[in-house]
């Protein structure tokens, strides 16, 4: 829908059923219900929320339903279908896994990701025992038992997997990630095993999927062929998260939680900016070890200055930014492997030097010299070596890439490719693109027509 008034408009004298999840403030909902017309057909709205306040507000005519913790029994029953599926658990287990349930005290997130974990580990009695021991000292801690018990999951992910979910707490608050982006960030940043170059993003999705099953990640939607297209992460999993990424000085987050950040962000080796930053960013090129830089603030000024002072930086993420014209100081990053941004300029071929670059985001509208016409990429744009995924949002003509004496390197590990002109889709562009396995194509009426002479 385009609008709310096409919603209303949709929904006015049909009868509907609306769900609404984890709404947090009253004037939320004043915002939305004007959307949806009360017939009085019967139509309902189920809205959920964690702040008391807001049920009362929405519903002050009768009491909400507060939802209860799981009971021993309701919680032995999620935890044992969460590790043993539709199988029965066996006796030896039965036991433990009650005690480990009731240790969960009736949170089900918490007895979910315990679930995640034990279908993980070996399943010996030992090993169960070892995490009733530690669901049971986490217990104690007061009012972040929740927290403290999803730590208990986080705490037995292999090294490799560690990495993978603390740089999820970079995206937003309740986003969902496109995994793509998210594979390609994690292919740049240099977490996957780098025995085989062509197969890292097979290797990233066997990742996710393990972080999916220990429940640590949720899936938002997949594909027509039944892969994550999106995922994200609970509330919960992403304050912790956030937590051990600070912690450990692998991510520094900075929202409206942070009020005074810049005491926080020394030595952070990763930067992802969720506000309005204008005046305090001008303070960040002290920050001299960071290696990925990523934000997320609709609208604000691209200072290039601000960026070149970050040398060892690998990740760029700027397509929040907006630039009156291509930051020449971006050239300067030669370890540059992921670089995203928003162009209203025609880029320039000396973007070439960024060899290491694996992937290239570029947004619209890109202006282009010959006003009315497509931009066309440049062969310059070929001979960096290690591309991998090529995204631009408006469709581009390819300029002929494969003269050998201009252009002795071809794209030999590039998998992505878009959007690209139907015209510029020939034998020889393809011949040199042996591992391309996603192409997107944007025919014009007249292309169409030549297509079918």
């Amino acid at each position: 829908f385009r609008s709310a008034e096409d919603l209303y408009r949709s929904l006015k004298g049909k009868r509907y059923l609306i769900v609404i999840d984890d709404v947090w403030s009253t004037r939320t909902w004043d915002d939305v219900k004007r959307i949806f017309p009360d017939d009085k057909n019967a139509s309902r709205i189920v809205l959920t929320t964690r702040v008391g306040e807001v049920a009362d507000y929405v519903n002050s005519k009768s009491a909400s339903h507060r939802m209860r913790l799981l009971d021993i029994d309701q919680s032995w029953d999620l935890l044992q279908k969460k590790v043993f599926g539709s199988q029965s658990c066996n006796l030896e287990f039965v036991d433990i896994g009650k005690e480990i349930a009731r240790k969960c005290q009736g949170l089900p997130l918490a007895i979910v990701v315990v679930a995640g974990l034990l279908s993980k580990i070996r399943r010996t009695r030992d090993c169960w025992e070892g995490i009733a021991g530690s669901v049971s000292s986490l217990v104690s801690s007061g009012p972040e038992q929740c927290l403290e018990i999803l730590a208990l999951s986080y705490n037995h992910l292999p090294q490799h997997l560690k990495a993978c979910f603390l740089y999820m707490g970079a995206f937003p608050e309740d986003s969902e990630i496109e995994v793509e982006k998210l594979i390609a960030l994690w292919v740049a940043e240099g977490f996957l095993d780098k025995k085989d170059s062509l197969s890292a993003e097979r290797v990233a999705e066997d990742y996710l999927e393990d972080l999916i099953d220990r429940s640590l990640v949720l899936i938002g939607k997949r594909r027509f062929n039944g892969k994550v297209k999106t995922c994200y992460l609970h509330d919960l999993l992403r304050e912790l998260c956030l937590r051990e990424a600070q912690k450990e000085k692998f991510l520094f987050v900075i929202d409206r939680r942070a009020q005074s950040f810049l005491s926080g962000i020394k030595n952070q080796r990763r930067l992802s900016i969720h506000l309005d930053f204008h005046a305090d960013l001008q303070l960040i090129p002290s920050v001299t070890l960071v290696r990925s830089f990523l934000c997320f603030s609709l609208g604000s000024s691209f200072v290039p200055m601000f960026i070149s002072s970050f040398k060892l930086l690998r990740v760029l993420d700027i397509i929040f930014l907006s630039s009156k014209y291509f930051p020449l100081e971006i050239l300067d990053l030669v370890h540059l492997r992921y670089l995203a941004l928003t162009a209203t300029y025609e880029l320039p071929a000396s973007i070439s030097k960024l060899r290491s670059l694996q992937t290239l985001v570029i947004h619209g509208p890109w202006i282009n010299r010959n006003q009315g016409e497509s931009p066309t990429l440049l062969f310059e744009y070929w001979i960096m070596p290690w591309l991998r995924h090529l995204h631009i949002s408006m469709p581009c003509y390819l300029s002929n890439p494969f003269d050998p004496s201009r252009c002795p390197l071809a794209p030999r590990y590039l998998q992505t490719l878009s959007t690209i002109r139907f015209a510029s889709c020939t034998s020889d562009v393809f011949l040199v693109m042996p591992y391309l396995r996603k192409l997107g194509i944007c025919e014009t009426k007249e292309e169409i027509g030549r297509a079918h002479v």
